[in-house]
C-alpha cells in the first residue's frame, strides 16, 4: 500500500467516525472528555467561519458567479457555507470516498458539485478559478510545495488559506489534544508545525502576494489571502 493510499484510507475512517448516528449521540455521555473536545472544536469552528465571512466581505465582496474551488472539501461544510454567502459557483474536491458520500447526503452532487481528486494534481485548466480556498490542508504534507504550485496554477486571482497556528498557547493545546486524544500521533495525516512565513514565501515564489493576514480570537488559526501579481 502506498503512502497516498494509506492516507486516503485513514481519512475515510476519520470522516466515517465523524458522522455519528442519533443512537450514538444518545449513548455518548454529555460530560465526557470527547464531548467537551467536540464542543470546543465547534466553538473554534464558528470563530473560523465568522472570520472567513468577514474577510471575504471586506477584501473581495465582488465575488458572485465566478468559479471558486474548495480544496479538501471534506464533508462539504465550506462549499455549502460559501454558497450561502452568495458564491454560487463554488465546487469542492477531496480524495476521501466517505467524505464525498456525506457531501452527497447533504445535497451536493458528485462530479458536479464535488469531485474525487488529488489536490496536488487536478484536472482543471490553468487560471480557471477566481478564488482557490483551503482550510487546514497544507499542514498535513511534509512537502506542501506541490500543492502550493497546483493552487497557484489553477487560480487566476485569489488564493485564500486558513491554517492552524501551532505556536500560540491555544494552538499548542490543540496539537496536544489531537496527538493524544483524537487522531493520534501515528496517523497518516498528522498536523505538522509550520510558521505562516513558510506558506507566504512559497506562494510568493509562484507570483502570489499576501494582501491580508488575520487571526482568530484565540490565535489558534490564521487566514492568509493572496492576490496574483499580474
Amino acid at each position: 500500500m502506498t503512502v497516498e493510499d494509506k492516507a486516503c484510507r485513514q481519512w475515510d475512517e476519520y470522516w466515517r467516525e465523524d458522522v455519528e448516528s442519533n443512537a450514538e449521540k444518545e449513548r455518548r455521555k454529555i460530560f465526557s472528555l470527547v464531548s467537551f473536545i467536540k464542543i470546543a472544536e465547534n466553538i473554534m469552528k464558528y470563530g473560523r467561519y465568522r472570520l472567513i465571512r468577514r474577510t471575504l466581505k471586506e477584501y473581495i465582496p465582488h465575488l458572485t458567479n465566478e468559479p471558486v474551488l474548495d480544496i479538501g472539501c471534506g464533508l462539504g461544510r465550506t462549499v455549502l457555507f460559501f454558497r450561502k454567502l452568495g458564491l454560487k459557483s463554488t465546487i469542492g474536491i477531496d480524495w476521501s470516498v466517505e467524505g464525498l458520500k456525506v457531501c452527497e447526503e447533504k445535497g451536493l452532487d458528485i462530479n458536479k458539485d464535488v469531485f474525487r481528486m488529488d489536490c496536488r494534481n487536478t484536472s482543471f485548466k490553468d487560471n480557471y478559478f477566481k478564488l482557490v480556498f483551503s482550510e487546514g490542508i497544507l499542514e498535513h504534507y511534509r512537502d506542501f510545495f506541490p500543492l502550493v504550485k497546483e493552487m497557484s496554477r489553477i487560480s487566476n486571482e485569489y488564493i485564500y488559506v486558513l491554517q492552524p497556528n501551532h505556536f500560540s498557547l491555544c494552538g499548542k493545546l490543540r496539537v496536544f489534544v489531537l496527538n493524544n486524544m483524537l487522531k493520534g500521533s501515528n496517523e497518516s495525516f498528522p498536523e505538522l508545525s509550520y510558521r505562516m512565513e513558510e506558506f507566504i514565501e512559497s506562494f510568493n515564489k509562484f507570483g502570489f502576494r499576501l494582501i491580508m493576514q488575520k487571526h482568530t480570537t484565540l490565535n489558534n488559526y490564521a487566514v492568509l489571502l493572496f492576490k496574483k501579481c499580474h
